[in-house]
């Protein structure tokens, strides 16, 4: 796996295959809440899943991804 230089030890990341092909590989371990009963009433650290940063990332490449189906 490459290393990014600006942000070491992150491993979530868009590996792009062509055109029409983005993956978007997540890291589901690394920013999530502690393991508790899943009675959270809000939405805050104890609740997160993929973290804030993470979540953030994701929905701009998903934005600005060039992939498309039916091409």
């Amino acid at each position: 796996m490459r290393r990014i230089r600006r942000e070491p030890g992150r491993v979530y990341r868009k590996i792009s295959y062509g055109p029409l092909l983005d993956v978007f590989m997540l890291d589901m371990r690394s920013y999530r809440g502690p393991n508790g009963e899943g009675r959270e009433e809000t939405y805050g650290p104890a609740a997160y899943f993929l973290g804030p940063q993470q979540v953030a990332w994701l929905k701009r490449e998903l934005l600005s991804s060039r992939a498309r189906p039916g091409r």
